[in-house]
């Protein structure tokens, strides 16, 4: 029987793809990078895990964090100080209020971002727009 609780792979999802995508961002940096699983900081911290597909997706964090040479710092940061929570737990208003601040409203992306959280897209539909710029 496979996997019920996929979770950890979930909350090391974007760390994977944003290191990937911001390669050349943290090339040679040093990188406070935030989480908000105590599972996932520990896994990244000692680079390993017992379960197959975590321990594959932290060999390529290792790999890519070898390639740009940058030193990153994982830390925790709670639910409730993480904006990315508030859709999940039904809040998609607050959300989007607080990416409306924190981006201004003179930027389209912020704009666009903010009509997602609230109209409720798909974040797939959000990035085929921005890709289609």
């Amino acid at each position: 029987m496979g996997k019920t609780q996929i979770i950890a792979e979930l909350e090391l999802l974007p760390v994977l793809a944003g290191l990937s995508h911001y390669a050349d961002a943290v090339r040679g940096r040093r990188v406070l990078w935030f989480v908000d699983n105590n599972s996932v900081r520990d896994m990244l911290a000692k680079g390993s895990s017992p379960a197959t597909q975590l321990f594959t997706m932290l060999v390529e964090v290792g790999r890519l964090t070898h390639i740009v040479q940058a030193m990153i710092w994982y830390s925790r940061v709670p639910s409730k100080s993480n904006i990315a929570d508030l859709p999940s737990r039904q809040l998609p208003e607050q959300a989007a209020r607080l990416i409306k601040g924190i981006v201004g409203p003179k930027l389209s992306l912020g704009e666009d971002l903010v009509k997602v959280c609230v109209d409720a897209a798909s974040f797939i539909d959000f990035m085929e727009q921005i890709v289609s710029r």
